[in-house]
């Protein structure tokens, strides 16, 4: 797991202080990874057109479970930070893709009902508030798994008396970044 530094530190130094530091710093990078991509991505899938957003979204995955699976050997605060970053790639294709995808099969959906459609009684298609709120409660629901699964992960290690739980628990999030990949792959 992430050392904070490999050589000594000065006797007067607050080490809470300089973790700190190097936390909020790994955050400002991951959040401004996040937002360049939130902001390039849309207008590099509009040039590159083998880039579909499905196997945008699988990469994401697989960029995320290889960065999980790297904290093995994430050894000072650079290595660590430097992850950090990566992830906030996975987080704004995460953050962009499913909503894409939502609303290019609802507008394929409504068109097909406005071209087949000659009176007013006919069949609308489907709200897309309806459908944004269901894919909020399949949002939420993973989340609550995870929540849960870290929660045992933790104690499980704990019990187990490892010195790197926090670091196993991210490479088990490894696992669930791939098994992202491969359902995603139906997209």
């Amino acid at each position: 797991m992430v050392s904070l530094s490999k050589s000594p530190l000065p006797k007067d130094s607050n080490l809470a202080g300089i973790a700190a530091r190097d936390g909020s710093f790994a955050s400002l990078l991951f959040a401004t990874m996040s937002l360049v991509n939130i902001l390039a991505l849309p207008t590099l899938a509009r040039f590159f057109k083998p880039l579909t957003l499905p196997r945008l979204w699988k990469c994401s995955h697989i960029l995320f479970a290889v960065a999980m699976f790297s904290t093995y050997f994430a050894h000072t605060v650079k290595t660590g930070t430097v992850l950090i970053a990566v992830v906030g790639f996975s987080w704004a294709v995460t953050q962009w893709v499913p909503y894409a995808i939502i609303g290019q099969e609802v507008a394929s959906i409504n068109e097909h009902y406005v071209e087949h459609s000659w009176d007013e009684a006919a069949p609308q298609g489907p709200a897309l508030g309806a459908i944004l709120g269901l894919h909020n409660s399949f949002i939420a629901a993973p989340q609550i798994v995870a929540g849960l699964a870290c929660s045992v992960l933790f104690k499980l290690f704990e019990a187990l008396e490892m010195d790197d739980s926090f670091g196993w628990v991210l490479r088990c999030a490894g696992i669930s970044g791939l098994a992202a990949a491969w359902i995603s792959r139906k997209l």
